[in-house]
């Protein structure tokens, strides 16, 4: 029970919070996937690649799951 809230609900919430506290949207322009990393890159002013691959590396090396990729995007809104 404790995992799904962990990978579903907090990855939502994050979302809720970069969206709404801070301005970051989804990428219309900036995307492979959702946009996600495209709009964090937008926000800092950084290279998409970069966030891609720190992304990717949260992943595959911790307990970041892709499903909590896709619940962080719906919590972000389209910019």
């Amino acid at each position: 029970m404790s995992f799904i809230l962990f990978v579903l609900v907090v990855p939502f919430v994050i979302g809720l919070i970069l969206n709404q506290q801070l301005g970051i949207k989804l990428s219309r322009t900036d995307k492979k996937l959702l946009g996600v990393a495209g709009g964090i890159a937008e926000y800092f002013k950084v290279d998409a690649t970069i966030v891609r691959i720190v992304l990717a590396l949260l992943i595959v090396f911790t307990v970041v799951s892709f499903p909590s990729y896709f619940t962080l995007a719906l919590g972000m809104s389209k910019g």
